[in-house]
């Protein structure tokens, strides 16, 4: 996930989607590299929010200190998301 966004224009957690499927043995399988098998799971993380080429993942305000970060802007702090996902994830 925090791959995805490192290369998105828009690059806040809200855009990206991660899902876990049950895999069905005769269900087709995803585009080879858009996902991780793991057993019977299949892992999956991506983009719902393409917005084009605009934007530059390399600004600034995405590689600040969290705590110099002005709060509208955490969701795109690089550090703030990887707290972000850590949590919700229970990986803390």
């Amino acid at each position: 996930m925090l791959t995805i966004l490192d290369t998105h224009p828009d690059p806040h957690p809200m855009n990206v989607i991660f899902r876990v499927t049950r895999l069905n043995p005769n269900a087709p399988r995803p585009k080879e590299g858009t996902y991780y098998q793991d057993g019977i799971k299949i892992y999956q993380a991506f983009l719902v929010d393409p917005s084009g080429v605009d934007g530059n993942p390399d600004h600034p305000m995405y590689h600040s200190k969290v705590d110099e970060t002005p709060s509208p802007l955490l969701q795109y702090n690089r550090e703030w998301k990887r707290r972000f996902f850590e949590r919700e994830m229970g990986l803390e």
